[in-house]
């Protein structure tokens, strides 16, 4: 399957701009503890040092301003037009490839793997509006997720999705923990539907997602490997409809 290089959908499909959960500091919700106890303790660690010498609130500074950055959660435009399917997560696509059997559906499906770096933004979002079929935690290792055989057997949460009525659309989506990640959050529960672009989870410190999409009439990748990808705006995909 050839891939057409199109990650941004066309000026004359519609778009909407989803809501950020803050406007003023859009920060995931998912991260909020995070930034309030290990943020917070990070800045009145720095400012306490600062004190004895403005050298040594530096690291303690830095890094209270990482939290804070990467549990960042901007909105995004999302494509309107029918027959998108846009990212999960932002990132860099490392494999875009066919599969004879994905497992969920019978027959062949499309794969698109997408590491994310620390530096990246980390909530995941919807590829299409549809309806949670199932939900499923795995415990595994903790390989780098720069090696694609870490969606195998690194601690994840697999979510498979349905289509609308008549689309006979199914996708899973799989978010890999890296190394470091300390947890995967999955914020739906089976029979929950969702619209193209909406928040459903996120993966903490460094991780790997991989879509796969069940083939359906005129499926086709729009990206390929070395694409960057952001999650809800970037067109990682079509089909007809």
């Amino acid at each position: 399957m050839g891939a057409e290089l199109a990650t941004t959908p066309k000026q004359s499909e519609t778009q909407s701009v989803d809501s950020s959960p803050n406007a003023f500091l859009p920060i995931a919700r998912w991260g909020r503890a995070e930034v309030f106890v290990l943020g917070g303790g990070l800045a009145c660690g720095a400012l306490a040092a600062a004190q004895w010498s403005p050298w040594l609130a530096i690291a303690p500074g830095v890094l209270g301003l990482f939290v804070l950055w990467f549990f960042r959660d901007p909105p995004r435009r999302v494509p309107g037009a029918a027959g998108l399917i846009v990212s999960p997560a932002d990132g860099l696509v490392t494999h875009v490839e066919e599969q004879p059997d994905a497992g969920f559906c019978d027959g062949p499906a499309l794969k698109i793997s997408i590491y994310l770096s620390i530096f990246d933004v980390h909530v995941n979002r919807a590829p299409e509006a549809a309806r949670v079929r199932e939900v499923r935690h795995l415990t595994g290792r903790r390989l780098n997720t720069w090696r694609a055989e870490s969606a195998q057997v690194n601690k994840q949460c697999c979510t498979l999705f349905e289509g609308e009525a008549g689309t006979q659309l199914r996708f899973q989506v799989r978010q890999v923990a890296g190394p470091f990640a300390s947890r995967v959050v999955c914020a739906v529960q089976r029979g929950q539907a969702l619209e193209r672009g909406e928040r459903f989870g996120m993966i903490k410190f460094g991780s790997r997602t991989e879509l796969t999409i069940g083939m359906v009439p005129g499926l086709r990748a729009v990206v390929a490997a070395g694409d960057r990808v952001r999650a809800g705006s970037s067109v990682v995909a079509r089909y007809d409809i």
